[in-house]
């Protein structure tokens, strides 16, 4: 949510918001990893080679292997129509259609467990327009302090139905593995959660850092690597056995020692494919784009 939060943010006020290049080395990255990491399990027997598999790992955008980066592609090919239509309305009716748009594929979705024709590319559309408002009207903005009190409220309420619900699931066996469902996707208490992190930020004076913006070039690629549905299997369970820790007290020593090494080993991966394959992709898309241009 934050990420579509910041997208609509920075890209509601930009004249040409798409630009191809951008799109096609993201299709290109995706596609990387995807068809690397399959071919790299059944190189190792991990997995089987199938016609379905590898079509499916050749076109992972197409077949939803990541289904955020799917509908982030499809959102990002609509923004310059979706900032169109923000662009064209006034501030009450850009507040307006948020409000609506919360009510019907949110409050009520959270209510009645329906997702009213929703899907992941509603939700972002309505995440994008919610982060484009503060952009776009930066008066609006959540002061730091409501911002921390919301933040705070939203934690308490999304942890205690977790408990609550957990409660329930154990003794009557009718929640079953829903204790998390105030923290999903379309629930309004993550959507506020989300707004209020996203407020406290942009209330702090934004400075360029050098460091931040020489790794965050290489987070999809975390991303991409860990989250992939192969890697994923074997990640958690094999590897780092996350199960044997989650009663025990090094519980909080063993996230934070996984993340790490999942974030360090991942960055150095992707830094070895952006400083490559990036490259070679880079410089082939602005020949040919060039060669289009003088013809």
């Amino acid at each position: 949510i934050i990420f579509i939060l910041i997208t609509g943010y920075y890209n509601v006020n930009k004249l040409n918001p798409f630009k191809i290049k951008k799109l096609l080395l993201l299709i290109l990255e995706i596609l990387f990893y995807s068809f690397i990491i399959y071919m790299v399990f059944v190189l190792f027997k991990i997995e089987p080679l199938s016609v379905k598999s590898l079509i499916q790992n050749v076109l992972p955008i197409t077949f939803k292997n990541y289904w955020f980066m799917t509908a982030y592609i499809v959102l990002y090919m609509f923004i310059p129509y979706i900032n169109r239509f923000i662009n064209s309305i006034s501030k009450s009716e850009h507040l307006s259609f948020i409000k609506l748009s919360l009510i019907i594929f949110s409050i009520l979705s959270t209510l009645t467990t329906k997702d009213y024709y929703g899907n992941e590319l509603v939700q972002f559309v309505v995440f994008y327009a919610i982060g484009s408002y503060f952009g776009k009207y930066p008066e609006e903005k959540i002061e730091l302090k409501k911002s921390f009190l919301l933040l705070l409220s939203m934690l308490f309420i999304i942890s205690f139905s977790i408990v609550i619900l957990d409660i329930i699931g154990i003794k009557n066996n009718l929640i079953g593995n829903n204790s998390f469902y105030l923290l999903s996707r379309n629930s309004i208490f993550a959507i506020l959660l989300s707004i209020s992190i996203f407020n406290v930020f942009i209330n702090f004076n934004q400075k360029n850092n050098n460091v931040i913006n020489s790794i965050s070039k290489y987070v999809l690629g975390v991303y991409l690597i860990s989250d992939n549905y192969l890697i994923r299997k074997y990640l958690w369970t094999s590897i780092f056995n996350v199960s044997k820790y989650a009663k025990t007290n090094y519980l909080l020593i063993h996230m934070i020692l996984c993340i790490f090494i999942v974030f360090v080993v991942c960055i150095l991966i992707d830094f070895i494919r952006y400083n490559s394959v990036e490259k070679l992709n880079t410089y082939i898309i602005e020949k040919l784009m060039r060669r289009k241009k003088v013809e």
